[in-house]
């Protein structure tokens, strides 16, 4: 009976040294830590998003809301695109990480922002005009805040550019925390704006 309780207290330990030893493994797996960076980051994000609806909506009539709501529709559509973009950069740039040749990523980067150079020119000054056009088509009171989610648009896809270069070389956090720097300044930009200028 002594000798079956050690060995089953040994097997016990032994299983339970596995399981550890697996735990630890598995959370100094790279890819593991980057996706806890980034649901981290998500979720402080979204937060922010939501505490930002909350704060704004109480400050503002049902028809002013209503019109913010259409236009985060737009910067949504808008930011597909702009998803898109970031895992392309991705993508290319993620073989690089496995060489290591800095010197390749810095010129695709060069590459990308001279390509789009000229279309973001374009979208810029072309966004000024489409503004002025749509707003009327969309009811909305002015043209100004259109214009802003236009350029706010432009602003993100310059944003994903860095983003997915750094995502591309395994550097999740410096992305996140930006991100999350970004989004707060957003909320009390906005809560300010609605403070103290409650018919903007």
């Amino acid at each position: 009976a002594g000798d079956f309780f050690f060995c089953r207290m040994t097997f016990m330990y032994y299983n339970a040294y596995n399981k550890l030893h697996f735990m630890k493994k598995f959370f100094h797996h790279k890819l593991v830590q980057n996706s806890f960076i980034n649901m981290i980051g998500t979720v402080a994000i979204g937060f922010l998003g939501y505490a930002f609806h909350f704060l704004v909506s109480k400050k503002m009539s049902i028809e002013q809301y209503g019109e913010l709501q259409t236009l985060f529709a737009i910067f949504a559509i808008i930011n597909v695109f702009a998803i898109a973009l970031n895992y392309l950069i991705i993508q290319h740039i993620a073989p690089h990480k496995h060489t290591n040749e800095t010197n390749k990523t810095a010129l695709f980067l060069s590459q990308m922002t001279s390509t789009l150079r000229t279309p973001f020119l374009i979208l810029f000054a072309g966004s000024v005009l489409i503004s002025f056009i749509v707003a009327p088509l969309l009811k909305l009171s002015d043209p100004w805040g259109l214009l802003f989610i236009f350029l706010a648009g432009l602003m993100t896809f310059l944003q994903m550019i860095s983003k997915g270069a750094l995502a591309g070389w395994q550097m999740f956090l410096p992305p996140n925390i930006i991100n999350f720097i970004l989004n707060f300044s957003r909320v009390i930009i906005g809560f300010g704006i609605v403070l103290l200028w409650p018919f903007a």
